[in-house]
């Protein structure tokens, strides 16, 4: 009774968290849609940059920004054909058998082992469609538990977009852990037990029939679509650097960015050692090499995938590739009986888009803004965001930020303003394989400030991802060095101060 009690009380305080994150998107609540047996989260959210969600469509992949809101264009056409689908499960095949080479090699005989269960506390599972997700950080995982979501309390399911960022990460008990479903098994198995000796010290009749045994939490990983989506360790760690310390993020400035300046800089300035937001690319991996990261609590940023998700004792039916994404996100609602239709794939280019200018710059204005003006100038934020979304494919680096580019002076700018600069500059940059250059660039540039002795470190710490799902452990762009040297030159992608020639 007490726990129904606590369960009510939870879900009470989740919606009150979404209301009150809506309030402040400007959301229009209609009071129907929040009732028992109407748990349609679409219809909650109606915030001003998902208005464009049901225009007219075209072939067009690239967004259409007009005004406040963005005008993408889409087509409805499924783009993955059975042909494609089935080279994909080809290669979930090649994928699965690395990892079990993989194992094997670094003395993990078995794919599976009775307590794997209990060695993926951070999973979340869809009851309901007998899916298990091992989120991984840095590898789309925010997508994902959006994804899982929809999953599990829409049906037939809706886009994971549909879903409001904030309340996945405000509200935890909107998800069932695998630890939580272990737990909540064997207390169903303890109960039924009981029930058992019961009928047994009562039984009179010989045709009693018993309850059928609760199944395991091993039982139920076995028959489950268990899957995960992985990313090298060199991309992914340059994607935790951009998003967490070139970025406006006080948050990691505290916690990386202080214990990084303290341990390997030998003179760092007072503003420095009070903020934290000025740690380079090469202090932020020997930060990470004096991480403990073996234990579960490990900050999962930067934790090894291999220790996150166990691939050697839980058998995947997906490992997704970020280099494959659309492709695999695919194949898996396939095997979930989930359409490209009911997730609204075909306009997941844009909403990922516009996902990315929000999630750049609603913090920085937002929440973080006093904590920020204490280190930062407003000038300095701006150019921040907007060097993070130039190193991340979304903004040519051939359009030069400039204050002219502004009605107003910079210090006055707010958020809404600003996320329509941007999307001009977005809707501007329509060269695909430019924008996917200038990404290896930036991450070229940035892992030609780091010595060799840090990099081999690297290599040997995130080791079994490398072996487990086949990545280049010494890739030319980053080891091949002109006469062993390497060239600080190359820094040009994160020195947001100036403009980014490539």
């Amino acid at each position: 009774m007490n726990g129904a009690r606590v369960i009510k009380g939870l879900l009470a305080l989740c919606m009150s968290i979404i209301i009150v994150i809506l309030y402040f998107k400007g959301a229009s609540l209609q009071p129907w849609v929040i009732l028992p047996g109407h748990h349609r989260l679409s219809s909650v959210v109606d915030v001003s940059l998902r208005d464009l969600s049901r225009e007219s469509y075209d072939h067009s992949d690239s967004l259409r920004f007009s005004g406040q809101a963005l005008q993408p264009k889409y087509h409805t056409r499924n783009k993955f054909t059975p042909k494609m689908l089935k080279e994909a499960e080809t290669q979930m095949k090649a994928r699965r058998d690395q990892v079990h080479r993989a194992c094997l090699r670094m003395g993990f005989e078995n794919t599976s082992s009775p307590d794997s269960g209990l060695k993926l506390p951070r999973a979340l599972v869809s009851i309901n469609k007998e899916t298990v997700y091992c989120p991984v950080e840095k590898t789309a995982s925010t997508f994902f538990r959006r994804f899982v979501y929809q999953l599990e309390h829409t049906d037939p399911m809706r886009s994971p977009f549909e879903v409001p960022v904030k309340m996945i990460y405000a509200c935890h008990s909107l998800f069932t852990q695998v630890e939580e479903h272990a737990q909540n098994l064997q207390a169903k198995k303890d109960r039924q037990t009981k029930q058992v000796e019961r009928m047994k010290k009562r039984r009179k009749n010989k045709n009693i029939v018993f309850p059928k045994p609760v199944e395991t939490i091993d039982s139920f990983l076995k028959r489950s679509t268990n899957f995960l989506f992985v990313r090298d360790p060199f991309s992914r760690l340059f994607s935790a650097y951009v998003d967490k310390l070139l970025a406006p993020n006080p948050e990691f400035w505290d916690t990386w960015g202080l214990f990084a300046l303290q341990k390997h800089r030998s003179d760092p300035s007072e503003k420095s050692q009070r903020c934290g937001h000025d740690v380079t690319f090469a202090e932020f991996l020997k930060f990470v090499l004096d991480l403990d990261l073996s234990p579960p609590t490990a900050d999962p940023h930067v934790r090894p995938i291999f220790d996150l998700c166990r691939p050697c004792d839980v058998d995947y039916s997906v490992i997704g590739f970020i280099q494959t994404f659309q492709r695999d996100v695919v194949y898996l609602s396939s095997l979930l009986n989930v359409t490209e239709a009911q997730i609204e794939f075909y306009k997941m280019a844009d909403d990922t888009k516009r996902d990315a200018l929000e999630d750049s710059v609603m913090g920085a204005f937002t929440e973080w803004s006093h904590r920020l003006a204490q280190c930062v100038t407003k000038a300095d934020i701006v150019r921040r965001i907007w060097r993070k979304l130039q190193i991340r494919g979304f903004i040519s680096a051939r359009i030069n930020f400039a204050p002219k580019m502004l009605k107003d002076s910079v210090e006055y700018l707010d958020a809404d303003d600003f996320i329509k600069v941007l999307a001009k500059a977005v809707d501007s940059s329509t060269d695909e394989d430019e924008l996917r250059n200038q990404k290896m660039a930036a991450m070229m540039s940035a892992y030609r400030t780091v010595d060799l002795s840090t990099l081999n470190s690297i290599v040997h710490l995130y080791a079994a991802d490398f072996r487990a799902f086949g990545f280049n452990e010494r890739p030319k762009f980053i080891f091949d060095r002109p006469n062993g040297v390497y060239a600080l030159n190359y820094s040009d992608a994160l020195d947001f101060y100036n403009e980014w020639v490539i």
